[in-house]
């Protein structure tokens, strides 16, 4: 009996170990991984959290940012799930969309977002439309009087799928212009004439250079998702404009890459001690005076979230009946 005792002590004792090594990030370099180049607002967000990630974990390990940029993000999200080691070593910022694109093309990914470890959000985005100030179109009933150009920039983006999810919904008239192969571009067609609304984040659109919010340039004409914005009351969003549940619920799926946001992911299969190691080092890390007080000076949103959270909205929007997403899939195809 003595003996078998001993063994169950050894392996408890073992396995215990084994956790509490598994938590210990001392001598290792932290990788956040980016999919997108360096300078962007998701590289600004990441470079912002590797200043104080390390400090906050056991081990107060080296923290770097790696830009994967490729295909949208999917690149980077295909090599944390895939290719990066399952020890808390590495994490990443990726496509908000990430759980919308597994489910409109399964077969063009590789990844299965309902396995990765949501470990916390940094700030949620705020997609807006918005027109020239010498724009006749200013409201809804506007863009339902005639036909209205919107420069679009990505097959499952805001600015192309929205425009044809309130055509089909809400009697609207957008004629989406593809293409653009980001904001900058899209923000000087509509400087040119050449197309007559489109989409940004709001977070980008406060802090933008060209100084267009403050020299009152462009109205904002609708909030790109469940409910309006506390800095943007008088701005409908688009939930507000659909007649049946099940369009709000085609919505809300979309949306839910709205509440993700800019949030850090962690590969699949970690131990939950590492999982636990990383969330709490998140959060600390985002209440930190110094974060906070950078954030400020770049005048960058912050809208923090638990990565439990995050599993639950990512859940919720993949649990959406296949029947919704395929009438949603119907119209981003435009069939």
């Amino acid at each position: 009996m003595k003996f078998f005792a001993r063994a169950f002590s050894f392996a408890f004792l073992s396995f215990f170990s084994c956790f509490a090594q598994a938590q210990d990030f001392k001598g290792k370099t932290i990788n956040i991984v980016v999919g997108f180049t360096p300078g962007g607002g998701y590289d600004i967000y990441a470079r912002l959290l590797a200043r104080v990630f390390g400090a906050n974990l056991p081990g107060s390990p080296n923290v770097v940012v790696q830009n994967m940029p490729g295909a949208g993000g999917l690149v980077a999200m295909n090599y944390i799930y895939n290719v990066a080691p399952k020890d808390g070593t590495t994490v990443g910022i990726v496509l908000p969309s990430v759980g919308i694109y597994q489910k409109l093309y399964p077969g063009e990914v590789h990844y299965d977002v309902q396995k990765v470890n949501w470990i916390g959000r940094i700030t949620s985005n705020t997609p807006i439309q918005y027109t020239w100030h010498t724009s006749e179109f200013r409201t809804v009933e506007d863009m339902r009087s005639r036909q209205v150009l919107v420069a679009g920039t990505g097959t499952t983006s805001p600015s192309m799928v929205v425009p044809l999810i309130l055509n089909a919904f809400a009697d609207t008239r957008f004629k989406v212009v593809s293409g653009y192969p980001g904001n900058s571009e899209s923000r000087l067609a509509l400087e040119r004439g050449e197309v007559e609304a489109i989409s940004d984040n709001w977070s980008t659109v406060k802090v933008d250079s060209n100084g267009w919010l403050r020299d009152k340039k462009l109205i904002v004409t609708l909030r790109y998702g469940n409910k309006r914005h506390p800095e943007l009351a008088e701005v409908p969003a688009i939930a507000e404009l659909v007649k049946t549940e099940d369009q709000r619920r085609i919505l809300a799926f979309f949306a839910s890459a709205d509440e993700i946001g800019v949030s850090v992911v962690a590969p699949p299969f970690l131990e939950p001690p590492v999982v636990s190691s990383l969330r709490e080092a998140f959060l600390t890390s985002m209440r930190d005076a110094a974060l906070i007080d950078e954030a400020r000076r770049l005048k960058l949103d912050l809208d923090i979230l638990p990565g439990n959270e995050l599993q639950k909205i990512s859940s919720d929007a993949l649990a959406t009946p296949a029947p919704l997403i395929a009438q949603f899939k119907k119209i981003i195809d435009n069939k």
